[in-house]
């Protein structure tokens, strides 16, 4: 999987990115992905139901 374009990367273990068409759950320590959907307010929520919504502020909009 690639990983082109970046939302906002910040300092910590994980980010969420844009890539494909779909926001992904990114860990940056061991290079693990999560999809979390293709519009913001399914990623959104799949990141409530992961308990990771500190990181909502990542995506756009």
């Amino acid at each position: 999987m690639d990983y082109p374009s970046f939302t906002n990367s910040g300092f910590g273990e994980e980010t969420i990115i844009f890539s494909k068409g779909e926001y992904v759950l990114l860990n940056m320590v061991d290079k693990s992905s999560r999809s979390l959907g293709k519009m913001a307010e399914d990623a959104r929520q799949k990141l409530k139901e992961i308990k990771k919504e500190h990181l909502a502020y990542q995506i756009p909009g």
